[in-house]
C-alpha cells in the first residue's frame, strides 16, 4: 500500500539477515565456515563481526550527512567511499562491529 515510503532499517537488518543465513545453513544449503564469494572470508566470521570490512561509521562525511538530514548514499557510492576492498585485519584474526 506504501511501497513509495523509505524505511530506515538500519541494524534491523542484521538479525534479520542472520536468521536467513542461519535457516539456509540448518537445511543444508551453505556451510558457516566455507568461504564468501565476494571476499576471503566466511559467513561465520561475517556473523561474528571477525571478517575485517571497513565500516561506513569510520567516515566523518558520513556523520556529516546524517547530521544535515541527508538521504543514505546508494550502495555504490557507499562502497567506493569505504574502499571496500581494503580489510581493517586479516579476517578471523580480530573483532570490530560493523554496520
Amino acid at each position: 500500500e506504501h511501497s513509495d515510503v523509505v524505511v530506515p532499517w538500519w541494524s534491523f537488518t542484521k538479525p534479520v539477515l542472520a536468521t536467513a543465513a542461519l535457516s539456509l545453513v540448518r537445511d543444508g544449503l551453505i556451510q558457516l565456515d566455507d568461504p564468501v564469494q565476494e571476499g576471503p572470508f566466511t559467513l561465520r566470521q561475517l556473523l561474528k563481526h571477525q571478517a575485517g570490512l571497513a565500516d561506513y561509521s569510520e567516515l566523518p562525511e558520513y556523520h556529516a550527512a546524517v547530521a544535515e538530514g541527508h538521504i543514505p548514499w546508494p550502495a555504490a557510492e557507499m562502497m567506493q567511499r569505504l574502499d571496500a576492498t581494503r580489510l581493517r585485519y586479516a579476517p578471523g584474526t580480530a573483532w570490530r562491529y560493523s554496520k
